[in-house]
C-alpha cells in the first residue's frame, strides 16, 4: 500500500527511483533511505498510519457491539490494538 500510494503521488524522478529500488534484491542502505525519504515526503506514511488507526478503531467498536464473551472481546481488542501500533 505504501509503495503504491507513494508511486501515485511521487514526481517522475521519484517514481523512477521507486521503480528501480522496490523489489531490488541487491538494494543497499542508500537505496533504502531514498525510498524512505520518498515515502515520507509524499505524505503517504502518515496517511496509511491514519487509515490503519481508523480501521482498528472500527474493529474495536464492532467488537464492543458484538455479543461475545467479554474475555474474548478483551483479547481481540488487545490484538487489534497491537496489530495497529507501529513500532520503531
Amino acid at each position: 500500500v505504501l509503495a503504491a500510494m507513494a508511486g501515485e503521488r511521487a514526481s517522475a524522478e521519484q517514481s523512477a527511483v521507486l521503480e528501480r529500488c522496490i523489489g531490488d534484491p541487491d538494494l543497499d542502505e542508500a537505496g533504502v533511505e531514498r525510498v524512505r525519504h520518498i515515502i515520507g515526503s509524499t505524505g503517504v506514511l502518515a496517511d496509511v498510519e491514519r487509515m490503519v488507526a481508523e480501521r482498528a478503531d472500527a474493529a474495536v467498536a464492532a467488537l464492543g457491539a458484538a455479543q461475545l464473551d467479554p474475555t474474548a472481546v478483551q483479547a481481540l481488542t488487545g490484538l487489534a490494538r497491537a496489530a495497529a501500533t507501529r513500532r520503531g
